[in-house]
């Protein structure tokens, strides 16, 4: 009898369990990222260590690993406990619409400026946050803006430019410092009343200092939330809503609108849905969520977003 199909299941059982010892350190890791930026790194990939368990679990149980797929089912467990923000909904649904709400990180090296005119002409948003754009980029979207009137732009040759544009006026509007990373700060005037906005962009988190530098800038953007009972920050904030890095900004009572309504990927595009959601749309105050979407991308490496908020009763 040929030994060579008992030496593929004992090469496969052996991988199996390595396999899925590594995600079980990777899964525990993940809870630590507060204590060091490495372990805060692969928090963000919770989505994918889950589906991994799912896949890992089955393969135990046909390799009849029964205490491998014990491990596998609490691996599962654990990262679709930490995923509850994409299932359990922050901002109630509903309500008339009151404001929408377009926010995209162009990529600064893009130069499909079209498709992200059009996307902005197909919506007819009242406020857009662009994130990356340097002279070129305000320069090819000037045409589109044109109906929004209202602007604060911050263009760079790096990947910190900024730009706000909105239909309704705006008071207070300037660049700030957030933290010495460049943010837009402004109070949208709306019908309903004034609505304080910040457009940011965080460091990427790359390494110890960067994740530092990171989680100093969304501590200053926590703190600008707190005092205020009414806000909408946006931007690409390079920190997933279940890492370490994302907690004070739910502290400071903001809410994801793109909670509650399923995986919500943004970078990279390639990815689709099953990218990290990095870049995010965060209110405080008396609102709902209208409409939430993750459109198509526009030549970046980062999926726009699209928002429709409205105002609960």
């Amino acid at each position: 009898m040929s030994e060579g199909p008992n030496i593929g299941r004992r090469v496969a059982r052996a991988v199996t369990r390595a396999a899925l010892a590594s995600l079980a350190v990777i899964t525990a890791a993940g809870f630590l990222g507060a204590l060091f930026w490495a372990f805060d790194l692969v928090s963000h990939f919770r989505l994918h260590w889950a589906l991994a368990a799912g896949v890992g679990g089955a393969l135990a149980f046909a390799l009849r690993l029964r205490r491998w797929a014990a491990v596998a089912a609490l691996c599962l467990a654990a990262n679709l406990f930490a995923l509850r923000s994409m299932v359990l909904t922050e901002v109630p649904g509903g309500g008339a619409p009151a404001l929408t709400v377009l926010v995209a990180n162009v990529l600064r090296s893009n130069e499909d400026f079209a498709a992200v005119a059009r996307w902005v002409e197909a919506h007819g948003p009242d406020v857009v946050g662009l994130v990356e754009p340097d002279a070129r980029w305000l320069g090819a979207l000037a045409p589109v803006m044109e109906g929004h009137a209202h602007r604060v732009l911050v263009p760079r040759g790096d990947n910190f430019g900024l730009a706000l544009y909105s239909r309704h006026p705006l008071r207070a509007a300037r660049r700030v410092e957030v933290a010495g990373v460049p943010a837009i700060e402004a109070t949208v005037e709306l019908p309903g009343g004034p609505l304080p906005v910040l457009l940011v962009h965080p460091p990427p988190p790359g390494g110890a200092a960067l994740t530092a530098a990171r989680d100093a800038a969304i501590d200053a953007i926590a703190a600008w939330a707190v005092e205020r009972d009414v806000a909408l920050v946006m931007g690409d904030f390079n920190a997933t809503p279940w890492s370490a890095g994302f907690d004070p900004l739910r502290a400071a009572g903001l809410r994801s609108a793109g909670a509650g309504r399923g995986a919500s990927g943004t970078w990279p595009a390639a990815l689709g849905r099953l990218g990290l959601p990095i870049d995010h749309v965060l209110v405080k105050g008396p609102f709902t969520v209208v409409d939430f979407a993750v459109d198509a991308p526009n030549g970046s490496d980062h999926r726009p977003l699209r928002v429709v908020l409205g105002r609960a009763d």
